[in-house]
């Protein structure tokens, strides 16, 4: 396992989800930008609870905390679609949590042998 050197930062909020249709209560919808990837979308069938994540480069010790985090990710992600900055809005600054993102080293080894191959994600 190694640094994947990059961080997702991640909230919830109870709430009804902004700019998201009754009929998308349940969905999540992946928004990517420049260097950047996005997630937000309800995690129940009425929409009231909320869940967003936002995947950047960086550490975890250069990604900010608190109230100051939460500034931050309201002017970078302002304009992003499906009210991405309203739902980080809505999220208290104590409901956002930063992790470390790691993986695995490539596997040098031999990924088929004949007609059968490893697949996998």
């Amino acid at each position: 396992v190694r640094s994947a050197g990059e961080v997702c930062i991640r909230g919830t909020v109870r709430t009804k989800a902004p700019e998201l249709a009754e009929e998308d209560a349940g969905r999540f919808c992946l928004i990517s930008g420049p260097g950047r990837r996005a997630a937000c979308g309800a995690c129940n069938a009425d929409g009231t609870d909320l869940f967003w994540w936002v995947k950047e480069k960086g550490q975890k010790s250069e990604a900010g905390s608190g109230k100051e985090l939460k500034r931050r990710l309201l002017a970078e992600y302002d304009g992003w679609p499906l009210g991405l900055a309203r739902c980080i809005a809505l999220t208290p600054a104590s409901r956002i949590r930063v992790d470390a993102l790691e993986d695995l080293v490539p596997w040098e080894g031999r990924w088929g042998r004949g007609r059968v191959t490893l697949l996998g994600d």
